[in-house]
């Protein structure tokens, strides 16, 4: 009997999304709630899960959460590309398996319908020419607007510029592609670095450490001259040992094994964990990432530091991992809500700006920061 109580959660979540009462977009109920609410165990409410999306209804990303993808969304890979010709259809092309993806879609979704459009997604699994494949195949039809997180490099231009020629209305978000006039929307990075910087500084802290996922990456490096003006206002020397860079983390390892995996690599166990023992450590540490803070949290517990009374941690996304850390994580928060309705009117010619369009992001603050007085 044990072996199909999972049907039972199944079934239930299934008729939810079906009968649109979890819209698309929505989150669904973390494993934590399924245990209490049906009282079964926590391998039967990730059964349920997993036939969930092997059925297409859901999306799970690791440390995020599930949310919907069926009901008002068509997911479209590779050759099953099909155009809905609607006159009010709007395309959303960008990775489905990442926070923008998750966070702006679920407010971009909502507030389509409201207007009467439909929203088509196309994900293009971050490749440059699984999105050349993609802008191709809808280049010309009937899309009355296009939505975009590029890959900001310059191998697709040729195809972002067909779309210009066809006027199409076309919005970046979170991103450009160099030399296209093409509006974007995006939080503005600068402005995050420097709010939580700001906060810190003003809870006492002077040695604040960064940690980076990809030193390259622009947004990150946007984040961080935001931290360095932080520092400058406020007369605190900045030092380049306060910089810390795990690349391989958040693509290579955090994505897929930060919940219940151990074997972790070895040479970045060793590079944290020197990094908590150091005797001139930061007192707290701004991680580019969440799912940083998270790694660092475990590890200066496991040395037997306290969060947030020996180490303060800050993260950035105001994901949902915040509220399953042990110590809930002050983090800074993209405001998608904002960036959605931005984009809209832009696609909806409600607003008219070629330029990069910043949105101001904000602190979500939890418990992760001790006032040093």
């Amino acid at each position: 009997m044990a072996d199909y109580l999972y049907l039972e959660i199944y079934n239930d979540l299934k008729a939810d999304i079906k009968s649109g009462k979890l819209v698309t977009g929505s989150r669904l109920p973390t494993e934590k709630q399924l245990i209490e609410k049906y009282g079964v165990s926590r391998i039967t409410a990730i059964k349920a899960m997993q036939k969930l999306e092997n059925k297409g209804y859901i999306k799970r990303i690791r440390g995020n959460g599930s949310f919907v993808t069926y009901n008002n969304v068509s997911l479209y890979r590779d050759s099953q590309i099909t155009v809905n010709t609607q006159s009010k259809n709007i395309a959303f092309i960008a990775k489905c398996s990442t926070d923008i993806f998750i966070y702006f879609l679920s407010n971009f979704q909502k507030l389509a319908i409201s207007h009467g459009y439909n929203v088509s997604i196309f994900d293009t699994e971050t490749e440059n020419i699984k999105e050349s494949e993609i802008i191709r195949s809808i280049s010309g039809s009937e899309f009355c607007g296009i939505v975009c997180k590029p890959s900001m490099t310059f191998e697709n231009i040729p195809e972002f510029a067909e779309i210009m020629k066809s006027k199409t209305p076309i919005v970046f978000i979170d991103g450009s592609v160099p030399m296209l006039k093409i509006p974007s929307v995006k939080s503005n990075n600068y402005l995050g670095g420097y709010k939580i910087t700001k906060y810190l500084i003003e809870n006492g802290h002077k040695n604040i450490g960064v940690v980076f996922s990809d030193i390259s990456n622009k947004n990150e490096q946007e984040r961080f001259s935001g931290y360095l003006q932080a520092l400058v206002e406020n007369n605190i020397e900045y030092k380049s040992n306060m910089v810390f860079t795990f690349r391989e983390l958040k693509d290579d390892f955090l994505n897929k094994n930060l919940w219940g995996f151990s074997e972790r690599p070895k040479c970045i166990v060793d590079n944290i964990k020197e990094i908590l023992r150091a005797p001139n450590r930061p007192t707290a540490f701004f991680c580019m990432y969440d799912e940083l803070a998270a790694l660092l949290e475990q590890y200066a517990i496991e040395l037997g530091y306290k969060i947030p009374d020996d180490i303060s941690l800050v993260g950035y996304n105001n994901s949902q991992i915040c509220d399953q850390m042990i110590v809930p994580l002050t983090s800074v928060d993209q405001d998608y809500r904002r960036i959605a309705e931005f984009a809209f009117q832009l696609i909806t010619g409600n607003e008219k700006n070629t330029d990069e369009n910043l949105v101001e992001p904000e602190i979500f603050v939890r418990e992760s920061v001790k006032k040093i007085k």
